[in-house]
């Protein structure tokens, strides 16, 4: 090689290693507060404190000044999202719009914890909870939010809630002065269901005259509600109609730094419980739209943000708020999810919402979030439409051989189309929009605001009676995309009306593909096809069958069922010996047993025709409870007979009004004789078995 050549390219690659270090000491050199920075990292436990100061003391740059530069620049402005500033509250919604509304109160019981002393722990709780709490609960009141998720709310007990029920309902005077109503339903979750002396827990409010809850599942540090709109119809103002349907998770995960898992663990699981409360029809804007809202105790940069929005879970090593753990490929595939969803703050974050929570101590930093989701189909989705097309040989492309490349540029590659891939996925429209946001400053040149939320909080004295800061959204409909659905629907059907299916005879590949056209294969004609089918069809109805059975079978079993008879003739239980109006293979119930002091007869069936269906298993078993009354072994045992109990789900798992009555009746039986005997525990026990029905045919299906 020519020495001029060598001493160029040595001088090439020189510069190439040279670059990256020159440009990084050239970033260090504009910012002469770096080291300050990272100690403010490490004291704050938030990286973008510093960043965001200085945004709020510089100048704000206009729309105006921005198109009129000769640099493109990419601004975080959006036009059509408004920002309500702290003295300001959401204006009242319309029909099919929804606003949210999520805060932290700090609950009395950890406010006093940093007191040593049990008498005087005592006496600052008890003070706590008149003086300080009724103003975090109307603080998070007087921004009037629709839909209002709390945390750290203390419940469990009468006197606490009588006092939250209270506090909620009553109306509230809004910074600027006017009336606003309460919050006449709510429902409380303890945070840790499992320790029955915690008073601590999740909190969701409403309003009645708006909206009603449909479904609920309380969990672990979560609750998850579908709620459906409620509004006066044109032709009577009187007369209420049901509109949209959408879903709600409020969540307060592990604040433990170091316990990462914890929180991916938890936000995994309120996925899923979200997911299951996604309506399968999409006849309003509102219908499916997911919320997760609370206090996550991590930003939103951290890897559980990112399973939200992207839909899986990084594995291996992983770094939050300077902690690491190490997440397992197993772990992170089963905490993949179809839902991609976004931050409400995002392009905002800076000028709208820098800081969500400051505490004595530790700093300002972002750990409560309101993200939402909203596919454009419905859940359930429809099989793949099988394409007719004769399949294409490998030609070469001259491109070299995948084993060419190194490991790296193949992982590098395969990760740059991943990200790719759920940035449309991000992008991409929803039903939707955001309209306003809650802003917890006000304005990017409030610096007085900000010193004092620095300072730490709660201070009463200056308005802050949580260490948190509420955050919301209004969301109203968004015309352009159902303008974008409508073109695109019309134009897939005119595309299939005009494009003639082609199938070549000459590939036995097209032969197999012509059984979804309801063709042969084979020399089969289309009667097997079809008996194939419908075998098909009731293996998969046996199967959902056979695993309601089994839930209702332990349901039962943990209430107090006994002497379990499941698929068995009536002429072989011990209830029916001696009765002679009973024949050999006669009819056999799915559950028959004894409830406290009833027995009960339970059939299960999943149905296409809910209705016709319950009318025949009702009439096959009418006269059932005067026989099991005449048996001699139900008079000895002293039994109470019951009509019997029918468990219907249609096939896309849908319960029936009567079923729920059946499952509630069961509820109460199983509490004879016992205090919490109410209608509310019933139904509520009613609901949550309803639940756990419809998610075994949700995975069935």
């Amino acid at each position: 090689m020519d020495p001029r050549q060598r001493r160029r390219r040595l001088g090439l690659l020189w510069a190439l290693l040279v670059l990256p270090f020159a440009s990084s000491f050239h970033s260090f050199s504009l910012h002469p507060t770096g080291t300050n920075k990272l100690c403010n990292q490490r004291k704050f436990g938030n990286s973008d404190t510093e960043r965001r100061r200085r945004l709020l003391a510089s100048p704000v740059t206009t729309t105006e000044e921005t198109e009129s530069s000769d640099i493109t620049t990419t601004t975080t402005t959006d036009a059509t999202t408004k920002i309500n500033y702290p003295d300001k509250h959401f204006r009242p919604t319309n029909h099919g719009e929804v606003s949210f509304v999520t805060m932290n109160v700090l609950a009395p019981t950890y406010n006093s914890l940093a007191i040593d002393n049990w008498d005087e722990r005592m006496e600052f709780l008890k003070k706590d909870r008149v003086e300080r709490l009724p103003l975090a609960i109307q603080m998070a009141k007087q921004h009037n939010g629709d839909i209002l998720c709390m945390q750290e709310v203390e419940g469990g007990t009468d006197e606490l809630e009588a006092q939250l029920k209270e506090l909620l309902s009553s109306p509230v005077t809004a910074p600027d002065g006017s009336q606003l109503p309460g919050y006449d339903k709510f429902l409380w979750s303890s945070l840790l269901p499992n320790r029955a002396e915690n008073v601590v827990g999740n909190c969701i409010a409403w309003r009645s005259d708006r909206h009603k809850m449909v479904t609920v599942e309380c969990f672990k540090r979560g609750m998850a509600c579908q709620f459906q709109e409620i509004f006066s119809s044109d032709d009577s103002e009187e007369e209420e109609e049901e509109g949209g349907t959408f879903a709600v998770a409020n969540v307060h995960l592990p604040a433990k730094p170091s316990n990462i898992m914890g929180r991916l663990s938890s936000m995994s699981n309120t996925i899923r419980k979200l997911s299951k409360l996604d309506t399968k029809t999409r006849r309003s804007p509102l219908d499916g739209l997911l919320i997760v809202a609370g206090d996550f105790n991590c930003d939103h940069n951290s890897v559980t943000a990112k399973l939200l929005t992207t839909g899986s879970s990084p594995y291996g090593n992983l770094k939050d708020r300077n902690y690491k753990t190490n997440v397992s490929k197993v772990a992170a595939f089963k905490m993949k999810h179809d839902y991609r969803f976004k931050d409400v703050y995002d392009g905002h974050r800076d000028e709208a919402a820098p800081v969500t929570v400051s505490l004595h101590g530790r700093g300002p930093g972002c750990m409560d979030h309101l993200f939402y989701a909203q596919n454009t189909s419905s859940r359930k989705k429809d099989p793949p439409t099988p394409s007719i097309i004769k399949p294409v040989k490998a030609v070469s492309t001259g491109k070299p051989d995948r084993s060419s490349f190194g490991k790296r540029k193949i992982r590098r590659q395969r990760l740059a189309k991943m990200q790719a891939r759920q940035i449309l996925q991000s992008k991409a429209p929803t039903a939707m929009r955001i309209d306003t946001i809650l802003a917890t400053v006000s304005g990017p040149e409030d610096t007085e605001r900000m010193e004092i939320i620095n300072s730490g909080l709660p201070n009463i004295d200056e308005g802050f009676p949580s260490d948190h800061i509420p955050i919301g959204a209004l969301f109203v409909p968004n015309g352009n995309f159902a303008e974008k659905v409508l073109t695109k629907s019309d134009k897939d059907s005119n595309a299939k009306s005009s494009t003639p299916v082609q199938v070549d005879d000459s590939d036995s590949e097209s032969h197999e593909s012509s059984d979804f056209l309801g063709g042969t294969k084979g020399g089969v004609s289309n009667s097997v096809l079809k008996r194939r089918e419908a075998g098909a069809a009731s293996v998969s109805v046996k199967r959902r069958h056979n695993a309601i059975l089994g839930a209702v079978t332990d349901w039962l079993t943990k209430r107090g069922a006994q002497e379990i008879h499941r698929d068995q003739p009536l002429y072989k239980t011990k209830f029916t010996q001696g009765v002679k109006k009973l024949k050999k293979k006669s009819r056999a119930p799915d559950l028959i047993c004894v409830l406290q002091d009833s027995l009960v007869v339970v059939e299960v069936t999943i149905s296409g025709k809910p209705y016709s269906t319950r009318l025949s298993k009702l009439s096959k078993y009418d006269d059932l409870q005067g026989i099991l009354r005449s048996a001699p072994e139900v008079k000895a045992a002293g039994l109470k007979v019951y009509p019997p109990f029918v468990i219907l789900l249609d096939d896309e798992g849908g319960i029936p009004e009567e079923t729920r009555q059946d499952i509630e009746e069961l509820a109460k039986l199983s509490m004879v004789g016992d205090s919490s005997d109410d209608e509310g525990a019933a139904e509520m026990e009613a609901q949550q078995f309803c639940n756990q029905l419809q998610g075994i045919i949700d995975t069935l299906v």
